[in-house]
């Protein structure tokens, strides 16, 4: 028999099993039977695996993965940007899932060469993420779990799309970090959440993923709204330091929010609790807009 769909190619008799997965990165892998040893090397990595079924496979993931509670007992392996090799070798993973654009490759090429499976991660669309959920469940054997969970992300992404897309636009500058100032391009996935609630992502057209960018920059981009996913102890320096910038319309008319840098950082199901606050920004920022034109047009209209 033999079962295809979402880069998913599952084929058995009565003699064998196997499973070929299609990557992020395009690349099939196969398994001879669904992995029951799971190295993570990511934080976003470790909670689509909870939200497919295979939280109790995870043998070792790296720093910062917090979430769910029962992660933050799962072995390190290092951080995503330095593994132990030698760790991960002795732990003997059924399969590695890695980050692309976040682990060093040439370590997890290594891990590679040594024989070790490796399937990439990275979401770059909304539906990646429930795509990734899926794909995780397959490879370890946990599929109705993960179309479940898949499911009811794809709905309530919808549910959300169909309260803000086609509002008035409005220009959004979500920042990534401070120093330096860093944004996101047209490519990440939180550019896509942005155009959910009917924002403009002002860094779109960057050439890079996550773009460093001046002040002078963001003068001339003239963002409505400035949103940062950032840890509510450096929320009150990042907003005195925004006050200096009054050429900005966001700084202006305070136009400075925050979100959870979690929630909206990692491409995971919990990015809906994101977005739900991020569209809850952008529409205040589009009703003040209105209120203001409102008030103007009155001031000039003809008695």
């Amino acid at each position: 028999m033999r079962l295809i769909g979402l880069g998913i190619v599952l084929l058995w008799s009565q003699f064998s099993w196997a499973l070929n997965v299609v990557d992020n990165t395009g690349k099939t892998l196969t398994l001879e039977q669904p992995a029951q040893r799971i190295i993570s090397l990511a934080p976003h990595i470790t909670e689509n695996l909870f939200s497919a079924g295979l939280g109790d496979k995870i043998v070792g993931t790296v720093s910062y993965s917090d979430y769910p509670e029962k992660a933050k007992s799962i072995p390190r392996i290092g951080t995503y940007k330095a593994i132990n090799i030698e760790q991960i070798i002795a732990l003997k993973p059924d399969v590695i899932i890695a980050w692309h654009s976040g682990n060093i490759i040439r370590q997890v090429e290594k891990l590679e060469s040594l024989g070790i499976p490796v399937f990439y991660s990275e979401p770059r669309n909304l539906d990646d993420i429930a795509v990734n959920i899926e794909r995780m469940g397959a490879l370890g054997g946990t599929s109705d779990i993960a179309k479940k969970k898949a499911q009811k992300f794809r709905q309530t992404l919808a549910q959300l799309k169909h309260r803000y897309q086609g509002k008035s636009p409005v220009k959004t500058l979500y920042q990534v970090w401070n120093n330096p100032l860093m944004s996101i391009n047209q490519d990440h996935f939180i550019s896509k959440a942005i155009e959910v609630c009917g924002g403009v992502n002002v860094f779109a057209d960057a050439p890079t993923l996550v773009p460093q960018f001046g002040l002078e920059s963001i003068i001339a981009k003239k963002p409505e709204v400035i949103i940062a996913g950032t840890m509510p102890k450096l929320r009150r320096a990042w907003s005195d330091d925004w006050q200096r910038w009054t050429g900005v319309d966001a700084v202006e008319n305070q136009q400075l929010y925050f979100l959870t840098g979690d929630h909206m950082q990692r491409p995971t199901f919990r990015a809906l609790k994101g977005i739900e606050e991020l569209c809850g920004y952008i529409d205040k920022t589009r009703t003040a807009k209105l209120k203001t034109s409102n008030s103007d047009n009155s001031i000039i209209a003809p008695k």
